[in-house]
């Protein structure tokens, strides 16, 4: 019975899906803000709108300090036509193709211009 119980214990957890991290990049083409403070982007990656944090209170975890700086660089890169890299950490989202959108979005754990 105990050995039964171990393989039943064994199965469960190697059936258990696992999100490996994700760094999502490429062009963002719309960076806008709502009236409550959520920043959201359009990025090729998903073509859809993902909220990313709030330039008014923290957010899962980001301060408004990170997320006004992640605004910066969102829209520098938006405006000079470059890439951004925005960096979900393990179990956070399984493809950056599946990202939810708008508030459903989870939070990144760092944003990041590049060539």
């Amino acid at each position: 019975m105990k050995k039964l119980l171990v393989l039943i214990l064994l199965s469960a957890l190697t059936s258990v899906s696992y999100a490996a991290p994700q760094w999502c990049s490429g062009k963002v083409t719309q960076v806008w803000i709502n009236e409550t403070g959520n920043l959201y982007i359009y990025g090729d990656w998903i073509n859809n709108h993902t909220m990313i944090c709030n330039v008014n209170e923290a957010w899962n975890g980001v301060t408004p300090a990170v997320c006004n700086n992640w605004f910066s660089i969102v829209l520098a890169a938006r405006l000079s036509n470059t890439n951004v890299k925005v960096h979900y950490a393990d179990g956070y989202v399984d493809s950056c193709a599946t990202i939810p959108a708008y508030a459903a979005s989870p939070r990144p754990a760092y944003v990041m211009s590049h060539q």
